[in-house]
């Protein structure tokens, strides 16, 4: 879907940012169904059960991330009021897109119908006659698994209620292989908020399996991507090189066909693991990331960074102390930078396509967008937009259909913050929970044949 060109400049609030890249105002926010419809009656076993089961008991499941469970009739009835202020403020489900950029593949989100049909079950007095209990249906995901990975022993979290924890897994392969699946099994499903997958090139692994060996318990301490968290932020690989982000709610997930991300020989992967303690003390985790491996692809896929490198060389993305909200925006200028990190698979003077897409920032972070910049400004497309931006929320999205870019298309990633609050210092360029960064990530392969 184009960015409706009415939405593209936005001159009422105050930023920071490039002179060249104006800030753009977010896309507009869906409508607000739960009070403009009229409330109706619903059957619970009809209308509402199939809905919970659908989009919320993946999470709201004994021994899942919920707080609470929803797979019984019973415990949906008592939480009646939670769930509608939760999905009426689109809270729940975690789906941070905006539908009004592009549409995704896996969707957790609530249709407005499904919405009204939620909050008409609770206000017409939550009933649950007739409804029987049964056993929530098995999450699925991956095709096809063909390699496990966990760290060598569990590891209990020590920072409270967030403790970010990467954990360096052996890769043994002798020959090149290509990731064409990804999927994550929590072991401890209330306490593990989300996860990322990293592929480590083999002149980078000195340094993190230094890291993890200084360490006296498994892992080591790090934030935002697989560098060590350090007092001297100091970088030991450069930028991060992603195979699958997963959060609660998702499940395992095939790469569209005939595509895959290459590991090389010598090379090791880190999990990054985000735990949240909710209440007491945490309990010792041994997560496991599922693979589908093949070896050989028709089209080899690189997940592709892209930011303003001056913000990490120059520290040039200045977010002052007292600001609302702070922007700063980038573009590639065509396809060269892309043909540079795929060693020349992807052409400086051809096409390619995209097929999903990542945002990032820290806590300060407000909402984000990726573009792709064409010619014709009315051409322009959006691929990803999160307007209400959550660290603990972070994901890979992948596209309904592969979004074409030609060679003399640019793609474009805005960040927004508020640092405004009481205390505030000035933010720039780091890797710690106390800096900030804005980087946009594409999964990007040659044209279809």
């Amino acid at each position: 879907m184009n960015r409706p060109s009415a939405f593209l400049i936005a001159a009422t609030v105050t930023v920071v940012g490039c002179a060249s890249e104006p800030a753009r105002a977010p896309l507009p926010a869906p409508p607000d169904v739960c009070s403009s419809a009229p409330v109706t009656t619903v059957d619970f076993v009809r209308d509402v059960q199939p809905i919970l089961d659908a989009k919320c008991v993946t999470c709201h499941r004994p021994g899942g991330v919920g707080p609470f469970s929803l797979s019984a009739p019973a415990d949906a009835h008592a939480n009646a009021a939670a769930i509608r202020g939760d999905v009426c403020s689109r809270k729940m489900p975690p789906w941070p897109p905006s539908a009004a950029c592009n549409t995704y593949q896996h969707d957790r989100s609530l249709t407005d119908a499904q919405l009204v049909t939620l909050r008409d079950w609770v206000d017409s007095g939550a009933d649950i006659t007739g409804a029987v209990e049964h056993t929530p249906a098995a999450l699925t995901g991956l095709s096809r698994v063909d390699l496990e990975l966990s760290a060598p022993d569990a590891y209990q979290p020590t920072l409270v209620p967030d403790d970010y924890r990467c954990f360096v897994l052996d890769w043994t392969a002798t020959q090149d292989r290509f990731v064409t699946g990804f999927g994550v099994t929590p072991d401890q499903a209330a306490e593990v908020h989300h996860v990322i997958l990293y592929r480590i090139a083999p002149a980078d692994v000195a340094a993190i399996t230094a890291a993890d060996d200084a360490d006296p318990v498994p892992g080591y301490t790090c934030f935002g991507g697989p560098n060590p968290s350090t007092s001297k932020k100091q970088t030991t690989v450069g930028v991060p090189s992603m195979i699958g982000v997963w959060a609660p709610g998702a499940q395992g997930f095939d790469f569209p066909s005939g595509i895959g991300i290459r590991v090389v020989p010598g090379s090791k992967l880190v999990m990054q693991v985000h735990y949240h303690s909710h209440t007491g003390t945490p309990t010792p985790d041994r997560s496991t990331v599922q693979l589908k491996l093949d070896d050989s692809v028709a089209r080899e896929a690189f997940i592709i960074p892209f930011l303003d490198p001056n913000w990490v060389k120059s520290a040039t993305m200045n977010i002052p102390a007292g600001q609302k909200d702070v922007f700063h925006a980038f573009r590639h200028v065509g396809s060269d930078f892309t043909n540079r990190i795929s060693a020349g698979v992807l052409a400086k003077t051809s096409a390619y396509e995209v097929h999903g897409a990542v945002l990032h920032m820290h806590t300060r972070g407000t909402w984000a967008s990726l573009s792709v910049e064409r010619a014709q400004p009315a051409q322009t497309q959006c691929l990803l937009e999160l307007p209400k931006w959550d660290f603990h929320w972070q994901g890979m999205y992948l596209f309904d259909k592969p979004q074409p870019v030609a060679a003399t298309d640019d793609l474009r990633v805005e960040c927004h913050w508020d640092n405004s609050a009481a205390g505030a210092t000035a933010l720039n360029w780091g890797e710690s929970t106390a800096d900030e960064m804005c980087l946009g990530f594409v999964l990007a392969t040659a044209p279809s044949p």
